[in-house]
């Protein structure tokens, strides 16, 4: 005697696990106190605020330097555009993220920020890693 469940082809149970809805109101934020969401975001506001004013003030200082450009100030400069893409891109992601839990731009800004964010990450350390090597 077969069951009904047997009709259906494990290819399709497959495919339907993976389309079946998630249920919205089980969240990992949901579990997280409301406080220590709000530490976040001060705490990320707070970098966001130094980290802008500081790199700022060293960028123009770099690009109005009358020396002779040299291979230090040349990583400077990149280390100095990686952190800014670092703070006016994923920091306000992460904020956003933290307080509405929801992405509301749309998939093409999902993607290209998602680029941005993972670019400047990477462009940062790898930087980073240039300054000690040449040291």
């Amino acid at each position: 005697m077969q069951n009904s469940t047997s009709n259906i082809s494990l290819d399709q149970k497959f495919w339907d696990y993976f389309n079946e809805v998630p249920n919205t109101t089980d969240t990992v934020m949901d579990t997280v106190p409301v406080s220590e969401q709000g530490y976040f975001v001060c705490i990320c506001s707070t970098l966001f605020a130094v980290g802008a004013v500081g790199n700022v003030c060293v960028f123009i200082s770099l690009v109005r330097s009358r020396r002779r450009k040299s291979r230090v100030n040349l990583l400077m400069t990149h280390l100095v555009v990686a952190d800014l893409i670092v703070i006016f891109i994923v920091i306000p992601l992460e904020i956003g993220w933290r307080t509405t839990n929801a992405w509301l731009a749309g998939n093409t800004a999902c993607k290209v920020f998602l680029v941005l964010r993972a670019f400047g990450l990477y462009l940062s350390s790898n930087v980073l890693v240039c300054i000690s090597l040449d040291r």
